[in-house]
Formats: C-alpha cells, sequence, structure tokens
C-alpha cells in the first residue's frame, strides 16, 4: 500500500503567514511607541533641568570648600541666559570669569577649569538674581544681601524647574519654586512657602 506523504505547504504560503506576523508586530510596536514617546521625552526634560541643577549645586560646593581649604576668596561667575547661552564659572581673582582659559582654580597646585554651561543641558535655560557672588576663607558668602539668597532658577523647555538657593552664610540647596513643575520632587522654597503660609494664615 502506498503512503500519501502530506503535502508541505507552499513557499508563497509560509512567506505570506511570515509577512501578517511582521505586520502585526510593526502595528503593535507603532502602538506602543505611540504611548509611551510623549512620556520619554518629558522624563528626558525633566531629568535636564535636575541634572543641571545638582551640577551647579557641585560646583558651587566645590568653590566653598576650596575656598575654606585654601583660605582664600573664590569667585562664582553667574552668567544667565536662554537655552545655549548661559555658564557658571570659578575663578581666584576679584573679576568675573568668561571662558574655560579663565575660569580656573588652583587645586592640589594644579590650575583646573571648572565650569558648568547649557551645552551639557541642551533646551535648559538659566535665569539668576544676580551676576556673581564670593566665598571667603569662612565658607561665606559676599555678593548676598542679609536675610535674603542668591537664586539660579533652571527651567527646561517643557518647564521643569528647579532652583538652587545660596545664604550669606554659605548654604546651597536645591528647592521648587512655588507653582511650578518640580523637576525632582523637592521642597518648596522657603521664602515661597513663608508667603504661602502667610496667605493661609490671614484667611
Amino acid at each position: 500500500m502506498e503512503r500519501t506523504l502530506p503535502r508541505e505547504r507552499s513557499s508563497s504560503a509560509r512567506a505570506g503567514f511570515s509577512l501578517i506576523e511582521l505586520m502585526v508586530t510593526i502595528a503593535v510596536l507603532g502602538i506602543i511607541a505611540t504611548i509611551t514617546a510623549p512620556n520619554l521625552i518629558d522624563m528626558i526634560d525633566k531629568r535636564r533641568a535636575v541634572g543641571a541643577a545638582e551640577e551647579v549645586v557641585s560646583l558651587l560646593h566645590l568653590a566653598r570648600s576650596e575656598a575654606i581649604k585654601q583660605s582664600r576668596r573664590i569667585r562664582v561667575t553667574i552668567s544667565e541666559g536662554a537655552t545655549g547661552a548661559w555658564f557658571i564659572g570659578l575663578s581666584q581673582g576679584a573679576a568675573n570669569c568668561s571662558t574655560a582659559a579663565d575660569c580656573q582654580i588652583s587645586e592640589g597646585g594644579v590650575m583646573l577649569t571648572r565650569m558648568s554651561n547649557a551645552s551639557r543641558y541642551p533646551g535648559v535655560a538659566l535665569d539668576a538674581s544676580l551676576g556673581s557672588i564670593t566665598f571667603d576663607a569662612r565658607g561665606l558668602v559676599s555678593g548676598v544681601a542679609a536675610g535674603s539668597n542668591a537664586e539660579l532658577n533652571l527651567a527646561s523647555e517643557r518647564d521643569w524647574q528647579a532652583q538652587v538657593e545660596i545664604n550669606p552664610i554659605g548654604r546651597i540647596q536645591i528647592c521648587a519654586p512655588s507653582g511650578a513643575k518640580n523637576a525632582g520632587g523637592y521642597r518648596l522654597c522657603p521664602a515661597q512657602a513663608v508667603v504661602e503660609t502667610d496667605a493661609e494664615g490671614g484667611s
């Protein structure tokens, strides 16, 4: 008795089935991308604001610690500006610095460039309340009036914000301006908190 072998699917049938699978996969991936892309872009935008604020804080802590360690004055130049235009630099002279060549301080006897600028954080803008401050040998700050803070507000393209504040005794912190989109889940800035508390008390 002859056995009848099952026919194999034609190559065109196999190819058609594979093509359908591919199309379904692409469609599913397209739907996922449509849902997740806006959230991903927003997350990246938020992280840029946080990264810029944290780098500025690190730079300010370095300026203060080196001023104390070396018993010398360290100047912090703050050049505010829109996206791509701002920078913050450290120097040892009495004048503001402006380039990598003059935004330098001595560390271990070696002059090193210490700057943070907009090129590292695309889309982030800096708004500052003053153009420079100086840490003295005790870590205190000149250039900031008693009872007030120097304020450096960093905002992303999607308006995620983080604010760096420095008070006259050299305390440095990151907080969130009132009513702003809080980039890093920071607590409300002290000055803003006082205003809101007073407003609630009077209502």
